[in-house]
């Protein structure tokens, strides 16, 4: 490989990583802003995704999109992703594909009330389409910590999202 050849290849790795990081920061800032009509479009046809809870499970890009837009969709619902630290691989049998780490801090308000924290790690896999752009197809989450905080109205347990009531 000449050195031009091998110059080109590693720019091509370094926007291919840096478009995995905006494809991840894409998903939180649409999840955080319930900004639904570009919600699917983060997501491979064929994607599936596992929050870490019990019965927080999707696969299919219709499936996560209805999942989320659920679970996440209450008017007094407000979420903030964190994510950082990076670690960004392109596969090299197919730099079409890309393996990442992101290291997640998140909190949930509902009605101006916090109902959970936590913090933990996203280990994600990402496909780049024929448009160019990366799209999420596996999402794992696993919190290191996740502490929630049940609210009661008359001894009643607040009802926070589907999934978590199930």
């Amino acid at each position: 490989m000449t050195e031009l050849a091998e110059l080109l290849r590693r720019i091509e790795i370094l926007e291919a990583r840096e478009a995995v990081r905006e494809a991840m920061c894409r998903y939180w800032r649409v999840l955080d802003y319930k900004l639904w009509q570009e919600l699917e479009d983060c997501f491979t046809e064929d994607a599936d995704a596992d929050w870490g809870t019990a019965n927080w499970q999707a696969q299919g890009r219709g499936q996560i999109f209805e999942f989320l837009h659920s679970n996440e969709g209450q008017g007094g619902m407000r979420l903030s992703h964190f994510g950082h630290n990076a670690e960004v691989s392109i596969d090299a049998d197919d730099p079409g594909k890309a393996s990442a780490i992101f290291k997640l801090e998140d909190w949930v308000t509902l009605n101006g009330v916090t109902i959970m924290k936590g913090f933990g790690q996203y280990r994600m896999r990402f496909e780049r389409g024929a448009d160019g752009l990366w799209r999420i197809s596996r999402l794992r989450l696993l919190h290191d910590y996740r502490e929630e905080f049940p609210r009661y109205i008359d001894g009643v347990r607040v009802a926070t999202t589907p999934a978590l009531e199930a």
